[in-house]
């Protein structure tokens, strides 16, 4: 009797733990997005983010982003359909195979912060310690911002993370990033899409 009362203990633990191993599954999928952005939310050196501000990002871009009232995410034409890459620094001539999706408040306001976070990038304010990727960008996503100083454009490439910052015509300039958000954000807006869920 005792025998068969331990095996039922037993049961009834086993089963418990699965019920509790199903109900927190879907939790533990979003932990390393949660993690992400409470590492977003901690203090930023403000002579990081004046560094990222100045010389990473730029000014300008920072202060058009930041004022931007609308913004659109769209995919680029597949990387691996490019036949070449003469015209990967000219953002312009990168072709949009999606409609633009536009970007509700909240997103707006989600990406806006994310691209002039200084959190978002990887870089080093000691002029010794230059960072170099041996890699030549494919982009195939792109955030466009739009304000009343201007249009900036923010192209990504996820094989390489690498992201390309265009205001309005000006010379593009690129510059690596970290955050995995960009990439979660893409694929969760296109989940349809065979190429944007492999941001991941």
């Amino acid at each position: 009797m005792k025998r068969r009362g331990r095996w039922l203990l037993v049961l009834y633990l086993l089963v418990a733990a699965v019920v509790v191993t199903v109900a927190i599954l879907p939790f533990l999928e979003h932990l390393p997005a949660w993690l992400d952005r409470w590492e977003s939310k901690r203090a930023v050196s403000p002579r990081r983010q004046a560094f990222a501000e100045k010389n990473v990002i730029g000014p300008e871009v920072v202060s058009a982003v930041r004022y931007a009232t609308s913004g659109w995410a769209v995919l680029l034409s597949d990387p691996n359909d490019q036949p070449n890459q003469q015209s990967w620094n000219k953002s312009p001539t990168l072709e949009e195979r999606t409609a633009r999706i536009a970007l509700t408040a909240d997103e707006l306001q989600y990406v806006r912060n994310l691209v002039v976070s200084e959190k978002s990038y990887e870089f080093s304010t000691d002029p010794n310690e230059l960072s170099f990727k041996p890699c030549m960008p494919t982009y195939g996503a792109r955030l466009v911002f739009s304000s009343e100083r201007g249009v900036v454009t923010v192209n990504f490439c996820f094989a390489c993370y690498i992201l390309q910052l265009v205001l309005n015509n000006s010379e593009p300039k690129e510059t690596d990033f970290k955050t995995r958000e960009f990439a979660r954000f893409f694929s969760n807006h296109f989940a349809s899409d065979e190429v944007a869920v492999r941001f991941r």
